[in-house]
């Protein structure tokens, strides 16, 4: 059995976040030049810009794009959890700067690659570009809900904080309120 100390929990998750890195860099750069290229010029058969791989292997492509991006989107997944997990929530509303900017940063990565992915497939192909404009839409809607469990955590915070601060304030009110209740008793 594995026991994590919080050094080496903080070096495997930057461990994963650097292979997180590096699987998201390389599935986009799969996606936008896919492997064969495109084709350089026009004729009937094929389109300039295209990928070869979707014409000569067709069922490969479709293939080869669906795991592409599942890989693409998990990597995704798994930076932008680590980076929401590992910002530490604060009161200050600038506490919710970082993960904002962050899940915004990774979905336009995402969809600049499905536009890259749209693009470079053929018109015939079109069954794998809706079927990665699908695994997008699903990803974003869980992205979208990542978003909303972190602001909901910053929220909860404030909101844990602020009962805190009013419960200290009762205690200290409790405190001072027989003192004064005797006072005016004894005053009568």
């Amino acid at each position: 059995m594995l026991v994590f100390t919080s050094q080496s929990q903080e070096k495997l998750m930057q461990t994963v976040m650097v292979v997180s890195s590096l699987f998201a860099t390389m599935a986009f750069q799969v996606g936008v030049n896919p492997p064969g290229g495109v084709w350089q010029d026009n004729f009937k058969e094929h389109m300039a810009g295209k990928a070869m791989l979707a014409y000569e292997y067709p069922n490969s492509y479709a293939c080869f794009m669906f795991f592409n991006t599942v890989g693409f989107l998990l990597s995704l997944f798994l930076i932008l959890s680590i980076l929401a997990t590992a910002v530490p929530v604060t009161r200050n509303p600038r506490g919710l700067l970082l993960p904002v900017i962050s899940w915004l940063t990774i979905m336009t990565t995402a969809f600049a690659y499905t536009y890259s992915v749209v693009v470079v497939s053929p018109k015939h192909m079109m069954a794998v570009t809706n079927t990665i404009l699908v695994s997008v839409i699903v990803w974003a809607v869980v992205m979208i809900l990542l978003a909303v469990e972190v602001v909901a955590a910053f929220e909860l915070s404030r909101s844990k904080k602020d009962l805190e601060i009013m419960s200290r304030l009762a205690r200290v009110r409790l405190r001072l309120l027989p003192n004064a209740v005797g006072e005016n008793v004894s005053n009568v």
